[in-house]
């Protein structure tokens, strides 16, 4: 009898767990369409003036990258985009951490991203990440075409993948 009411439990136990899971997954799935556009949001940039996405200078698409500066997969990022720099003049990139303006100017200035004309890095705060991008755990990539309108979210993105996605339109 014990041993019944013990497999009943374990049964029902997964099937809650199942479906919190496929829950969240399909929460996530119906997020994704929430944020189909840029939307116009502010950050504060490594030289304390606030931007805007709205006045963003025209590209052939955008990059929003949420980091982190202590984050070796960041860093990692930063140093690819670095390298590859010469062929991703057409993108801009808009890197945003809520770590502290310093922490950030020291991480461009590391990946030597620093005074890079398509390289915008800035301060956000937390609120503003979750109004217009939901969720966010860990570093993630917005990409937006010329028009900006989200192409994709990735979670990493070397520089040939981000250049597959403006020469094609989409994976």
């Amino acid at each position: 009898m014990k041993r019944g009411i013990i497999i009943g439990l374990a049964v029902l136990m997964t099937i809650i767990l199942v479906s919190f899971i496929l829950n969240t997954y399909l929460e996530k799935q119906r997020n994704f369409g929430k944020y189909k556009t840029m939307n116009d949001f502010s950050f504060s940039t490594l030289y304390n003036e606030v931007q805007n996405t709205s006045t963003l200078p025209k590209y052939k698409g955008y990059v929003v990258q949420i980091f982190s500066t202590e984050c070796g997969i960041c860093k990692d990022e930063a140093n690819e985009y670095h390298n590859h720099n010469d062929s991703m003049q057409n993108i801009l990139f808009i890197m945003l951490s809520i770590d502290s303006i310093a922490k950030i100017k020291e991480f461009a200035l590391k990946q030597q991203l620093y005074n890079t004309d398509n390289f915008i890095f800035g301060h956000i705060e937390k609120k503003v990440i979750e109004a217009n991008f939901g969720s966010v755990i860990g570093p993630s990539l917005f990409i937006y075409n010329s028009e900006k309108e989200l192409i994709s979210k990735e979670v990493i993105a070397n520089s040939a993948t981000l250049l597959n996605y403006f020469e094609k339109g989409e994976r």
